[in-house]
C-alpha cells in the first residue's frame, strides 16, 4: 500500500514510471494492475518492452531464425528437459515434465501444448528449458558455444531452469555470454 501510494504520487507529479522484470509479459500481467504505470513494463529479461495499458508490444528483441532449428537439436540431445517457448503474449509447451508443469502452475498462466514445427514461423523472444539438474552446465556450454547469426546469446542457469534469449549487449549482468 506505501508503495502504491507512493508510487501514485510520483506519476500525479509527472514522473514517468516502469519495472524491469524477467518474467513473461502473461506473467507479469499482475504487476500492472498493482502499480500505475505511464510507460511500457520491461519484460522477458528485457527482450520486450510491453504497454498494458495498450495492451501490445512497444518492441521485441527476438531469437534469430536459426535458433529454432538449434533448440530443435536441443530437444533431440535431451529429450527429458522440458522447453517453453514465449511468443508475444503466448507460451507454448514443448517436451511437457513436472517442473515445466510447476513453473506454468507456480505463475498461474497458461499454456498451448503443441509441437516445435507449429510454432517455427512465430517470432519468438526467449525460451525456457527445465529440469535440467545435472545436465544445466552441459546445456549452458553447448548453448554459449553456438554462434547463431553473428549476434550474442545469453544462457542462465536459476535453480532447475535455463533460460535462453538474444542479449542486448556484449555482458549483460546476470547473464553469460559468447560472441
Amino acid at each position: 500500500k506505501v508503495n502504491r501510494d507512493a508510487v501514485g504520487k510520483f506519476v500525479s507529479l509527472g514522473g514517468k514510471f516502469t519495472v524491469a522484470t524477467g518474467r513473461g509479459v502473461n506473467t507479469s500481467e499482475f504487476i500492472s494492475q498493482e502499480f500505475e504505470f505511464n510507460c511500457p513494463i520491461i519484460v522477458n529479461g528485457g527482450h520486450t518492452f510491453y504497454d498494458y495499458n495498450k495492451d501490445k508490444a512497444v518492441r521485441n528483441v527476438n531469437l534469430p531464425e536459426s535458433a529454432k532449428e538449434f533448440v530443435r537439436v536441443l530437444m533431440r540431445e535431451f529429450p527429458d528437459v522440458g522447453v517453453e517457448v514465449y511468443s508475444d503474449r503466448k507460451i507454448f509447451a514443448l517436451h511437457i515434465n513436472d517442473v515445466l508443469i510447476n513453473h506454468l502452475s507456480y505463475e498461474k498462466c497458461g499454456y498451448i501444448e503443441t509441437d516445435l514445427d507449429e510454432i517455427i514461423d512465430l517470432d519468438w523472444q526467449k525460451v525456457l528449458f527445465e529440469d535440467v539438474e545435472e545436465k544445466g552446465d552441459e546445456l549452458i556450454c553447448i548453448l554459449l558455444s553456438s554462434k547463431l547469426s553473428g549476434t550474442f546469446q545469453s544462457a542462465t542457469l536459476a535453480k532447475n531452469i535455463v533460460e535462453y534469449a538474444q542479449t542486448l549487449v556484449k555482458a549483460p549482468s546476470k547473464a553469460l555470454t559468447s560472441e
